[in-house]
């Protein structure tokens, strides 16, 4: 498999982070046995792209609040015939977090804001789709 990945992250002002990435593959069966996907077949479950972002600011010294989104490119659940293949997907989610003390927080996330429907598990014979809309509450402790 060739590829290559890219990672950039810091603060855009003291109160402000992003966090972001990027990856590139391009892997291809060298070597396969009979009845299997030729030689030169793209790998499963393998996207020539993905990609994320997420960010943060801090709105105040008790008040957070993050979103991001994250691409999937195009996949194949089965590089055999019949190729099956999966569609690229776009989802994005969102956070707001408050700290209660020095040492407790609660953080509400949302993931798959849009509700986007896509496939997350893929096998040769069956594919699973992703969660839709999530919402998590959670209270934390902080040492």
């Amino acid at each position: 498999m060739r590829g290559a990945s890219l990672d950039v992250s810091g603060f855009l002002t003291e109160k402000w982070q992003v966090l972001s990435g990027y990856t590139y593959l391009d892997g291809e069966v060298v070597d396969a046995a009979t009845g299997a996907a030729p030689a030169g077949s793209s790998l499963t479950d393998a996207p020539a792209h993905n990609a994320s972002v997420w960010t943060t600011y801090q709105l105040s010294e008790r008040f957070m609040i993050g979103g991001g989104a994250r691409y999937l490119s195009q996949r194949l659940a089965k590089n055999s015939p019949p190729v099956k293949v999966v569609d690229s997907y776009w989802t994005a989610d969102a956070m707001v977090e408050y700290r209660l003390s020095n040492n407790l927080l609660i953080k509400f996330n949302l993931t798959n804001v849009s509700d986007e429907f896509y496939i997350d598990q893929l096998h040769p014979w069956h594919v699973v789709p992703g969660p839709g809309l999530t919402g998590v509450l959670a209270v934390n402790t902080v040492f």
